[in-house]
């Protein structure tokens, strides 16, 4: 809540408030890199030249769509395989909880995903306030 105004409904929704974020901390952030590769470019959404960092960001609603970006996930990392960059960040936004972020790593521990970090955000409240803290004291 603190960080999105509304729950958010597509992969840019969650993209560029974060991205905003670490613009405060990265000046070097770039918007979109583009990798040149002999037969196709690769773009991830975010660079971080200064520690050598990509990241991308997806969106996920149901579980069919957690295969698909899983695939789209895996052939990332060979696609983004660069001298400029060695580290990968994927953040997975889930509607309501689709796959653990366990799960999610051991796909890539599986796949030999070295260098990547997997952050799973999901829209679903992790539970209720605490009715003592919600309610105003009284004098």
């Amino acid at each position: 809540p603190d960080m999105f105004e509304a729950p958010p409904s597509n992969e840019t929704e969650v993209h560029l408030p974060i991205e905003g974020v670490l613009r405060c901390l990265f000046t070097d952030l770039k918007h979109k890199p583009t990798l040149t590769k002999s037969i196709k470019n690769f773009e991830p959404d975010t660079g971080l030249p200064s520690i050598k960092t990509l990241i991308e960001y997806k969106f996920i609603s149901s579980k069919a769509q957690a295969k698909v970006i899983a695939d789209e996930l895996l052939a990332d990392t060979r696609g983004y395989l660069s001298r400029d960059w060695d580290r990968f960040i994927y953040v997975i936004y889930e509607t309501t909880r689709i796959k653990s972020e366990s799960e999610w790593r051991q796909l890539f521990n599986e796949c030999e995903g070295q260098n990547t970090e997997i952050i799973v955000i999901s829209g679903e409240p992790t539970g209720k306030k605490n009715k003592t803290n919600a309610k105003k004291s009284k004098p």
